[in-house]
């Protein structure tokens, strides 16, 4: 695979306020099925299901486990199951002709390890207005400009703040690592829920099990937390609390909004100098 990576995300889109691909109603099998496409539909069409589709897959399976997280034989796959969620979407965005390839080898795997109940699950998802302008390539551009101003180029573990994080997030990892990063695991990517307003999440949502993964695969990259937005900074603060207490207590956590009003992440940062960069 080219190590180049052509991004789904186009300003002209964002600007249109073409945010009426966000909404879903029905089952998470249905979702698999629509990210396949119509015959007949424009290129923006193509580009807007599939940003917010693939990544419907990784918002499906964080609330399933977090749903049956007092459930043994489902907590002991969270784990596999988020990765292979994660890496299905970064597989399409980072080539839409796999689509169709990628859905069914994720189907595969659900049935293969027993969770195909997962398939009929019921999902939703709003129009949420503030996540579609805040994913808009131009604020991911200065996203980008600080990771390589402040980080260096440094390896990352990036930690997205869900659901509405992932898929700036996402766009912006692999703007980051390339497809060749990605590949080669240079850069590592890990969805976690912690949504205060929509679903009342009081910490990140992780299990015991997540924690440790996450403690082995970490090694020596610089940890990264994003999300899309951020206003009071409510999400930020808190998810960086609970990375530098609970996950990582000897890393000092470097966290990034794309819309960062009030400088939220200047504040946390602490040392890293403030770039001119938000508007």
């Amino acid at each position: 695979m080219k190590n180049l990576y052509n991004s789904l995300f186009h300003e002209e889109d964002f600007a249109h306020s073409y945010h009426k691909s966000m909404e879903f109603r029905g089952s998470f099998g249905k979702n698999l099925l629509d990210l396949r496409g119509k015959d007949k539909e424009s290129c923006r069409d193509k580009r807007q299901r599939i940003i917010w589709g693939a990544t419907r897959i990784i918002r499906g399976v964080l609330d399933y486990k977090i749903k049956n997280e007092s459930t043994p034989s489902i907590r002991e796959k969270n784990v596999s199951l988020v990765e292979k969620a994660t890496n299905t979407a970064l597989e399409i965005y980072s080539n839409p002709d796999l689509v169709e390839k990628s859905t069914q080898k994720f189907r595969d795997f659900l049935e293969d390890h027993k969770s195909g109940e997962i398939i009929r699950m019921k999902m939703s998802q709003e129009i949420d207005k503030v996540t579609f302008a805040c994913s808009s390539p131009n604020l991911t551009k200065k996203s980008l400009d600080f990771l390589a101003t402040e980080l260096d180029g440094e390896d990352l573990l990036f930690i997205l703040a869900g659901h509405g994080g992932v898929p700036a997030g996402m766009d912006l990892f692999l703007k980051y690592s390339g497809i060749d990063g990605w590949k080669k695991g240079r850069n590592l990517i890990y969805p976690v829920r912690f949504s205060c307003q929509k679903f009342s999440d009081v910490i990140p949502r992780l299990t015991s099990e997540e924690i440790e993964h996450l403690k082995e695969i970490k090694e020596h990259r610089k940890v990264l937390i994003f999300d899309e937005d951020t206003s009071l900074g409510t999400t930020l603060t808190g998810m960086k609390a609970f990375f530098e207490e609970e996950v990582f207590p000897d890393e000092k956590v470097v966290v990034r909004a794309n819309q960062d009003v009030g400088k939220v992440a200047d504040r946390l940062n602490g040392t890293f100098r403030v770039l001119g960069g938000y508007d």
